[in-house]
């Protein structure tokens, strides 16, 4: 309940808080979306299926030029 809140206060703020909030979460592979659980991913950037270091970091670079 408590990573809700926290969720919910981030969609909150001005846009360039929430820019910095997706730019702090670290990469993660992983093989899917259920890998890992509630809070991990509030503080990581997955993409299900996306194991390969290289091929996430093309992934967040470009969703990162979307949201910006």
């Amino acid at each position: 309940m408590a990573d809700d809140a926290l969720l919910g206060a981030v969609f909150k703020q001005p846009w360039t808080v929430q820019m910095d909030y997706f730019r702090q979460k670290l990469n993660l592979p992983t093989a899917q979306w259920t890998d890992i659980m509630k809070a991990q991913h509030d503080r990581s950037f997955v993409v299900a299926g996306a194991m390969a270091s290289d091929l996430l970091e093309d992934l967040r670079q470009e969703v990162d030029k979307a949201i910006a």
